[in-house]
């Protein structure tokens, strides 16, 4: 009889358990199976002889496409759509040609293409206009008498000529530039004065002497005169004096004054 109690009383109990606990907690236990399985099934794919055939798979689960892969089903391994293909970005001088989407590089970074400097413009890359380098500046050559200053490099012209600086022509040479030795003109040749009876002819510019004096030429004393040159008047002794003769009225013998 005690027996029949027990039962009949556990019995009921059970009854009311049952009735009392949410059907909430019973779901959430088949929710949580159901995600053991997806994550299961994620982490372990289907092989291709495992996969659901494509005319059975009726939600397909694509994977990401790549570069190079296209999209598949997971489930059944059909394929969806097509692989993106590389999208490369340009080389520049200094970063090479790399998809965008996976990184792969195609091709080496060109490097910088350098023109070569000038006088007035430094070196700069073709590609990109980096610069390399300084303007070399002018490298002039000094003007001459005839010459403007002239770049060795570009060919550019600087200051004017100088123009000659002619030094004065003498008797026996014509003027010459001191800079570059150009001659100018003739000699001016010798302006020699006359011979005299002392002294020979003489250049009045550069007192060169040509040829000799020409000496004395006297003529004779007279009583009243000494002998005296007849070019340069250069008297030589006195005079001779009066000579009378004999006689009324006296007189010079020699000049025939009447003394």
């Amino acid at each position: 009889m005690k027996k029949r109690i027990l039962a009949t009383v556990l019995s009921l109990f059970l009854l009311v358990v049952a009735t009392t606990v949410p059907t909430s907690a019973l779901n959430a236990h088949d929710h949580d199976e159901m995600e053991l399985t997806s994550s299961s099934s994620e982490s372990n794919p289907v092989m291709i002889s495992e996969a659901i055939p494509a005319d059975v798979c009726t939600n397909h689960q694509p994977t990401l496409a790549t570069c190079t892969s296209p999209s598949v089903c997971k489930n059944c391994g059909v394929i969806i759509g097509v692989a993106w293909g590389h999208d490369f970005t340009t080389a520049t001088c200094t970063a090479s040609s790399t998809c965008r989407r996976c990184g792969l590089i195609k091709s080496p970074a060109l490097g910088h293409n350098y023109t070569t400097a000038t006088c007035t413009n430094g070196s700069h890359c073709t590609r990109c206009g980096a610069s390399g380098g300084f303007a070399l500046g002018h490298n002039y050559t000094p003007p001459t008498c005839t010459s403007f200053e002239k770049c060795t490099r570009c060919g550019s012209l600087g200051r004017s000529p100088l123009g000659h600086n002619y030094t004065q022509a003498t008797c026996t040479n014509r003027s010459t530039c001191t800079r570059c030795g150009a001659g100018s003109g003739s000699p001016l040749g010798h302006n020699f004065t006359a011979a005299t009876c002392t002294s020979p002819g003489r250049c009045t510019r550069c007192g060169t002497t040509s040829g000799y004096a020409s000496g004395h030429t006297y003529k004779d004393a007279t009583c009243t005169s000494p002998r005296t040159c007849t070019k340069c008047g250069n008297m030589q002794g006195g005079p001779l004096g009066h000579s009378p003769g004999a006689g009324t009225p006296r007189r010079c013998y020699r000049c025939g004054k009447y003394l």
